[in-house]
């Protein structure tokens, strides 16, 4: 028998930065205690395998997970994912939707609704067995999220700078109209207030509207090596 949940949390960071590491499996995997990537099938399709502990006893499973949709306009995804004990004493099979909104205060909320289905061991301890180690990843799962987020959007200041630094020491008497074209501020050290994806693609078109084409193509290079330096999604520019 099917076991339905429902789980939501709010994280502080935009709903861009969020989007794109629910979306990452990798990044998704690496939120999860017990679990890895093993081998990609294909742009949807991940096997991996996961071990989970209930009261004193622990399984340990391999498989895979399938993103079925992923819509970014809409902001939800859905996926399934199936696996097999490795010592054949059972199975899960878990369908997942999620769904992210931006609250009004421009945090994000995150609802998750899923429904599990387990055999074996597992299925014979009950419900609120299941619920409680339920209750106990998604704690884990959000602490380590939110930590991520934390990190990542200090990340943006950083990977802004590495170029507002040179290109505030040539254009120092244009800061304030950065700032009007963009609603980030740069300072003459270059330090910024960017925190998204999207901070870095307003600083880039307040570049390309002060310095012209040949600044802006250059500003584009220089950030997208130091996104991908700090190993952190950026929207394409």
């Amino acid at each position: 028998m099917a076991e339905r949940f429902e789980q939501k949390f709010e994280l502080a960071s935009p709903i861009e930065i969020v989007w794109a590491f629910l979306t990452d499996p990798y990044q998704i995997v690496g939120c999860l205690p017990g679990a890895a990537i093993t081998k990609k099938v294909d742009e949807r399709t991940y096997e991996g395998a996961i071990t989970m502990k209930v009261g004193l006893v622990s399984a340990s499973y391999s498989g895979k997970v399938t993103f079925e949709n992923i819509d970014p306009v809409r902001h939800e995804l859905q996926l399934v994912g199936i696996g097999q004990d490795i010592k054949g004493k059972g199975s899960a099979e878990m369908k997942m939707v999620g769904r992210l909104r931006t609250t009004a205060d421009r945090k994000t909320e995150v609802v998750v609704n899923s429904e599990v289905q387990i055999t074996g061991l597992f299925a014979q301890m009950g419900r609120g067995m299941i619920d409680n180690v339920a209750d106990q990843m998604l704690r884990q799962f959000t602490a380590t999220l939110k930590q991520k987020m934390d990190v990542t959007r200090i990340k943006y200041s950083q990977i802004v700078k590495t170029h507002a630094e040179s290109f505030a020491k040539i254009y120092g008497h244009k800061l304030a109209e950065v700032e009007s074209l963009s609603g980030i501020k740069v300072g003459p050290d270059g330090s910024n207030s960017a925190s998204s994806p999207n901070d870095v693609v307003k600083y880039l078109g307040a570049v390309k509207q002060i310095a012209g084409d040949m600044i802006y193509n250059s500003a584009k290079i220089i950030l997208k090596s130091a996104a991908q330096k700090e190993s952190v999604p950026l929207n394409e520019i």
